[in-house]
């Protein structure tokens, strides 16, 4: 048995898939620049003779947007709210900071992002990066429906909280998104909250 990380055995299939995909877009020495690897280690990556070691799955995982363990084999699915707020707004979304691969990744709805890319769609949707993987219930969508939709009361609430974070703030948005309300409206009533979106 090989030693995991030292640069023996086989690599992972989805990296040969990946890297010849790549390569037949960029070439090797394209391919081998944009990751930051060696080109001879491109080569065997090509062939699927070379295990990668855990910094070369990491600098992959960095460049295609996904996780370690994914790039591994690990079956991890696209989160669902990912899938569908890409799906909504399609070619737009190559505007972001996400390379096409990453997005097609995503959409093929079998790769796991990795904490960069879940930050740039948190970013750029004004969603915590906890509810793109699904991992909580939207706490000001609760805190809205409590307070009968009054902006006025909700304002009121949310500048007398001092620990308001920039991550409250995309929640906060990300709740008066789903809930169809003007979040122009809600932001005048909590400008100095709103202004954390900017730091």
């Amino acid at each position: 048995m090989v030693a995991m990380g030292r640069g023996g055995g086989k690599t992972p299939e989805r990296v040969v898939e990946l890297i010849n995909d790549e390569v037949a877009k960029f070439g090797q020495n394209g391919v081998a620049r944009s990751t930051g690897l060696p080109l001879r280690s491109i080569q065997k990556y090509m062939l699927g003779n070379s295990e990668p070691t855990q910094a070369t799955l990491e600098k992959l995982a960095g460049y295609f947007g996904v996780t370690v363990a994914w790039l591994r084999g690990e079956y991890r699915e696209t989160p669902s709210l990912v899938i569908e707020l890409l799906e909504k707004d399609g070619e737009a979304f190559t505007d972001s900071g996400l390379k096409p691969i990453t997005i097609k990744l995503l959409l093929d709805r079998n790769a796991e992002p990795n904490e960069a890319t879940l930050q740039e769609l948190s970013d750029y949707y004004c969603i915590s990066k906890a509810r793109l993987r699904g991992d909580e219930p939207n706490k000001y969508a609760l805190l809205i429906k409590q307070f009968k939709y009054n902006l006025d009361e909700i304002g009121a609430y949310l500048d007398a909280r001092k620990d308001f974070t920039r991550d409250n703030v995309i929640e906060l948005c990300e709740a008066v998104e789903e809930l169809e309300l003007s979040l122009s409206d809600l932001s005048n009533k909590i400008s100095d909250k709103m202004s954390l979106l900017s730091g």
